[in-house]
C-alpha cells in the first residue's frame, strides 16, 4: 500500500524539480541577454566618439545657429549610416526641433519637428483637440 503513495509522490517531485528548475534557468539567461544588449550600445557609442571630429559643443553651436532657441538633451547617433550629433532644440516658440549636426563636417544635415510626444503613447488627435479647446 506505501508503494501506491511513493511513486506518484515521487512523480510529483520530479515534475515540480524539472518546471522550478525550468523557470529560474529561463530568468537567468534574460539577465544576461539585457546585459549584453547594454555592452553593444556602449561599444557602438564608443565606436562613434572615435568617428566624430567636431565636438558635442561645436555640434550645438551649430544647431543653434540653424534653429534659434535652447538646446536640450545630445547624444551621438548613427543616421543612415552617417554619424551625427542629434541636438534637441526648443525654439522661440516653444516648438521642439531635432537638429542632426554631422559629426565629421559639421554642417545640418536636417531639422525635423521632435516627435517625442508620440513615442510616449500620445498621439497627434490628442493634441488636435487641445487646439480645439482653445478655440
Amino acid at each position: 500500500m506505501k508503494k501506491k503513495f511513493i511513486v506518484p509522490a515521487l512523480a510529483v517531485a520530479i515534475a515540480g524539480g524539472g518546471l522550478a528548475g525550468t523557470v529560474l534557468n529561463s530568468s537567468v539567461f534574460a539577465a544576461t541577454d539585457n546585459s549584453k544588449v547594454e555592452v553593444s550600445d556602449q561599444k557602438e557609442q564608443k565606436q562613434l566618439e572615435k568617428e566624430a571630429t567636431i565636438t558635442e559643443e561645436q555640434a550645438i553651436t551649430v544647431a543653434l545657429q540653424e534653429v534659434k532657441g535652447t538646446a536640450g538633451d545630445t547624444e551621438l547617433e548613427n543616421e543612415d549610416g552617417t554619424v551625427v550629433y542629434g541636438v534637441e532644440v526648443t525654439d522661440d516658440q516653444g516648438e521642439k526641433q531635432d537638429v542632426k549636426v554631422d559629426a565629421k563636417t559639421g554642417k545640418v544635415v536636417k531639422v525635423d519637428k521632435d516627435d517625442e510626444d508620440e513615442e510616449n503613447g500620445e498621439d497627434e488627435q490628442e493634441s488636435d483637440n487641445e487646439i480645439d479647446d482653445e478655440e
